[in-house]
């Protein structure tokens, strides 16, 4: 019978077979991580809830179960690990260029706009 305790993966009926009874509100995150990952249409609040609130909390066990229900492989914690931080270092370079572009155009505008006031009779 299907009820609120029933995964679908079985990282998730692991979990709760390790997990007492005063600790399901764990449990109920990781069923939450599976319904977002099941592909189903979920309401745009609900999934933006679960994406900004249980995902951050859980992002190694969010990896684990996202892979298991796109592929069907389960990802150990230590690979999970690998995987994030892969993911971490590359955002961290995309941001760290985005800064860096950011800088750049700065310095052209106050460059450009040096240019003009000297343009203009203003003192260095």
């Amino acid at each position: 019978m299907a009820g609120p305790f029933t995964p679908r993966t079985s990282y998730v009926a692991n979990r709760i077979r390790r997990t007492p009874w005063e600790d399901r509100q764990v449990i109920l995150d990781l069923l939450k991580l599976e319904e977002l990952f099941s592909g189903r249409r979920l309401g745009g609040l609900y999934m933006m809830s679960l994406r900004h609130g249980v995902m951050p909390r859980f992002p190694v066990e969010a990896l684990i179960i996202e892979e298991e229900i796109r592929t069907g492989t389960r990802l150990n914690p230590i690979e999970a690990l690998g995987r994030l931080a892969e993911q971490t270092a590359a955002r961290y370079a995309r941001q760290e260029a985005d800064r860096a572009r950011d800088r750049a155009e700065q310095e052209r505008r106050e460059h450009a706009a040096y240019q003009q006031w000297l343009s203009v009779g203003g003192l260095p």
